[in-house]
């Protein structure tokens, strides 16, 4: 059912009874929140490991001398590849 587009609902509504249709779609329904709910979970983890980034950038990195947040982007250019 997954491969259905958006298009195909009201053609296939019409030809299914309604106890159907009420079950092609309760189970569309179920796919999409489960969907919804992995990207919810994935972006959270994103989140997460960003922000330990970040903590570990301001907290944990020694500073050279001269070096800021604010002009990291240019003290990268110059590392040694």
């Amino acid at each position: 059912m997954m491969d259905s587009s958006r298009q195909e609902y009201p053609a296939m509504l019409a030809s299914l009874q309604p106890s159907q249709a009420v079950a092609v779609l309760s189970d569309r329904i179920r796919q999409v929140d489960k969907v919804n709910k992995d990207i919810a979970n994935w972006l959270s983890v994103c989140s997460l490991y960003l922000n330990s980034i970040a903590w570990s950038d301001a907290y944990a990195t020694p500073r050279r001398e001269g070096v800021s947040r604010n002009n990291m982007s240019k003290d990268f250019e110059n590392w040694p590849a």
